[in-house]
C-alpha cells in the first residue's frame, strides 16, 4: 500500500489577473500563500503520528523558478516533493508519478487531498489507513472525513462543522487501474464512489482568510479549545469575547432563518 498526500498550490485558481493569466502566478499572490502554506498547513503535515506517507505538492509549471526554490528551500523537514504541472488537466502525471514510485508490492492506492491554506489533526493519515485496514469495501471506494473546524484566522474563533464530499477527501484504489483523487474536483467524488463516512472525531481545519474566494466561516461557534491537540491550537491567537458573541448571534440567526423556510415550504405544499 502507498499512500499518498496532494496538495495543489497554485493551480485550479480561479482568479485571473486582467493580462489573463492566473493570479497564482503572481509573486505577490505566491508569496501570500507560501505564508499561509508554512502557517496552518506544514506544521500539521510534519506533526503526523503515522509517517507513512508521500506528500506532493502540485505547483504550475510557469511559476518563476525563484518562487518555486523558496518554497523549497522552508521545507526543513524535507516532507514534501515538488511535482510541476498544467494549471488543468494534468491527472496523467499524477498517474504516472504513482505509477513509477510505487513497487509490486503495493497493491492498493491511497491518495487525499489537502488545500495548502489548511491544516490537519496529528491523527489524520492514521485514522485514514486503519479505516482503509478494517474495511470489505471492494475498490475503488472513497473515505470522507466528515468532521473538522472552520476557523477565522482573523478572530481566531473555531466553528464545528461537517462536511460530504469535502476537500480532505481519500480514494482507495487498485494499483492495477487507478485514477487517484485528482481524477474529479472533490465535491463529485462522493457522487461518483462508494464512500465511507468517518463521523468520530475531528480531524481537520479549514481556514478562512482575506484571500479566500469560495469558503466562508460556517458552522456552530466553539466556546472551549482545550480538547484540541496544543500543536493546532498553539498556530491560532486568542479570540475576544464580542467576536464570539457576534459568532453567536450569526450561527443563530441562519438557524432561525433556515427554520422559517423549512415552515413556509411544507405551508406551501
Amino acid at each position: 500500500m502507498k499512500h499518498y498526500l496532494f496538495s495543489r498550490f497554485n493551480i485550479n485558481h480561479l482568479a485571473h489577473l486582467p493580462d489573463g493569466h492566473p493570479i497564482a502566478l503572481d509573486a505577490d499572490w505566491f508569496n501570500n500563500r507560501l505564508e499561509l502554506f508554512y502557517k496552518y498547513t506544514y506544521p500539521t503535515v510534519v506533526d503526523q503520528t503515522n509517517k507513512n506517507f508521500i506528500w506532493i505538492v502540485l505547483v504550475d509549471e510557469r511559476t518563476e523558478i525563484s518562487l518555486i526554490e523558496k518554497l523549497e528551500e522552508l521545507d526543513i523537514s524535507k516532507i514534501f516533493s515538488i511535482l510541476k504541472v498544467g494549471e488543468y488537466g494534468y491527472l496523467q502525471r499524477v498517474k504516472d508519478l504513482i505509477g513509477k514510485e510505487s513497487g509490486p508490492q503495493d497493491e492498493y492506492i491511497i491518495s487525499t487531498t489537502l488545500d495548502t491554506d489548511d491544516g490537519i489533526f496529528p491523527e489524520f493519515i492514521d485514522v485514514i489507513q486503519e479505516l482503509f485496514k478494517k474495511s470489505d469495501l471492494k475498490v475503488p471506494y472513497g473515505v470522507n472525513l466528515s468532521k473538522g473546524f472552520i476557523v477565522d484566522t482573523v478572530s481566531g474563533i473555531f466553528h464545528s462543522k461537517s462536511f460530504l464530499s469535502n476537500p480532505f477527501f481519500s480514494l482507495i484504489e487498485g494499483k492495477q487501474d487507478f485514477k487517484s483523487v485528482c481524477c474529479l474536483p472533490h465535491h463529485l467524488l462522493s457522487c461518483n464512489f462508494v464512500t465511507i463516512n468517518y463521523t468520530d472525531s475531528p480531524l481537520w481545519i479549514q481556514n478562512i482568510h482575506s484571500n479566500n474566494l469560495i469558503n466562508s466561516v460556517k458552522g456552530r461557534p466553539v466556546i472551549l479549545k482545550s480538547h484540541l491537540p496544543k500543536n493546532i491550537s498553539n498556530i491560532y491567537t486568542s479570540y475576544k469575547l464580542l467576536p464570539l458573541v457576534m459568532s453567536f448571534s450569526y450561527f443563530f440567526k441562519v438557524k432561525l432563518r433556515n427554520l422559517i423556510l423549512k415552515i413556509n415550504l411544507k405551508l406551501k405544499v
